[in-house]
């Protein structure tokens, strides 16, 4: 899977100034089936996150 990694800039979810990031939409998981996708929500505009709010937070990575 090819992800679209954007030049250093602060990260949209934590502030990280200066974080190599990349395009991601947020998901919330439902609390009450976090292992249902159907029940989880999907933002639709993209945001730009470092690599350590990608590896702690449900997201989808947005293709090139």
């Amino acid at each position: 899977m090819s992800t679209a990694e954007t030049p250093a800039t602060d990260c949209d979810n934590c502030g990280a100034p200066g974080a190599a990031t990349d395009r991601v939409r947020r998901v919330y998981v439902d609390p009450e089936a976090p292992n249902d996708p159907e029940r989880a929500t999907v933002t639709d505009e993209p945001e730009l996150w470092c690599s350590s709010c990608s590896a702690n937070y449900p997201h989808l990575q947005v293709e090139a």
